[in-house]
Formats: C-alpha cells, sequence, structure tokens
C-alpha cells in the first residue's frame, strides 16, 4: 500500500476562525484531508460525513468560510483549498 503525504498548512488549522468551528465540522475537515488526492479533491463528502455522524451544515460552513470548495463532479466531490500548496 502506497502512503501517501498531504501538506495542509498549519496557519489554516491554527487560525482563530478554524479553531471556533464546531469539533464535529474540525474532525470532518481531517477526515477530507486525509482522503482527498494529490490535488486535494475527496470524491465521496457526503459517504464520510454519513460514516462520522456528521451534520449537513458541516459541509456548508467549510464551504462559506473557505475551508473546501464545492465541485461539480458526477459524485458530488469537494475539493480541499491550499493542500499541497
Amino acid at each position: 500500500m502506497e502512503i501517501k503525504y498531504i501538506k495542509i498548512p498549519f496557519t489554516k488549522i491554527d487560525s482563530d476562525a478554524f479553531l471556533e468551528l464546531d469539533m464535529k465540522t474540525q474532525l470532518y475537515f481531517f477526515y477530507l484531508c486525509t482522503y482527498a488526492d494529490s490535488n486535494g479533491k475527496v470524491r465521496n463528502p457526503k459517504a464520510i460525513a454519513r460514516g462520522l455522524n456528521i451534520p449537513e451544515e458541516a459541509v456548508g460552513e467549510l464551504i462559506r468560510k473557505g475551508y473546501i470548495s464545492y465541485e461539480l463532479l458526477p459524485n458530488d466531490g469537494v475539493e480541499i483549498n491550499g493542500i499541497n500548496d
């Protein structure tokens, strides 16, 4: 199995804005990062949210705050903003 490394800017997750997010929203962000490909795209964000019992509002909050972008893909994927920059 290939080991994958992703780079999340520490300033992004150490900001007051991120730390003020609900704990489940923060957890969801980290899970999205672990499932992201090398371009920061995640194919199945809704399945990940269901598996963690994350409310739908968490996705919207991450989009509104600029942590992820919604991708118009057949599977409603998302992109992690700033990953591997």
